[in-house]
């Protein structure tokens, strides 16, 4: 389709585990829009280091039609660490969101986990959430740039075909950003459905330890 350069990620993603022996403390992590396992395995690594256990897993963007698609995701996360019974968890866990889409998958999951055997139990051992870069509401500008670079990256498509996706994206963004605006006026709940930011807010039972990393960046 594009001008593809350099290396191109030979695995799809994955949910990867890695426990500590002894350790009483997990780390989710949850990856950007277009995260390479290899970028946030630098993270993981710091908990790791310190005797912390981690699972890291990124929501790939390609794939991501609008806020309801996570919910396919988290249902893959949960197969992966929950269902198989594969994996004791820690008395105490932590979850690290990356962007709106690691926060987007974070709900999703924490969503699912009311509708699974054990989700009760799982969420008490919550101790608490960062949110690095999230949460926030984008726009459908905001919304076609952050995915359009994420799928299409400089350093494997020409501008003028990630531009051209850009455009598209737009222009679908701005028309369901608007017919949710119009099923609004007639259900109170409709945002909470269509958007992870409000959905994040309505959540009433999420650990009360939260911290939130902000850069000047996150402000485009």
């Amino acid at each position: 389709m594009g001008s593809r350069r350099g290396n191109v990620e030979p695995k799809p993603p994955r949910v990867i585990v890695n426990l500590v022996p002894q350790s009483d403390t997990l780390v989710i992590l949850l990856g950007w829009a277009g995260c390479h396992d290899r970028y946030l395995k630098k993270y993981a690594d710091y908990y790791d280091k310190a005797g912390i256990s981690t699972i890291r897993y990124t929501t790939p963007i390609r794939k991501v039609r609008g806020y309801p698609s996570y919910h396919r995701f988290a249902k893959k996360f949960y197969r992966e660490v929950f269902e198989k019974g594969e994996y004791p968890i820690p008395a105490h866990v932590y979850f690290h969101c990356f962007s709106m889409n690691g926060c987007s998958t974070f709900t999703a999951l924490w969503d699912l986990l009311d509708k699974r055997p054990g989700g009760d139990e799982f969420k008490e051992r919550v101790q608490g959430i960062l949110f690095d870069s999230s949460p926030a509401f984008t726009t459908p500008a905001q919304s076609a740039h952050a995915i359009s670079f994420a799928s299409m990256p400089p350093a494997r498509y020409h501008a003028v075909f990630r531009e051209t996706y850009r455009a598209f994206l737009y222009a679908y963004l701005s028309i369901h950003h608007g017919l949710v605006w119009m099923w609004s006026l007639m259900e109170s709940d409709v945002y909470e459905k269509c958007y992870a930011y409000y959905r994040m807010l309505s959540i009433k039972d999420l650990p009360r330890r939260q911290i939130y990393f902000y850069g000047p960046g996150d402000d485009k």
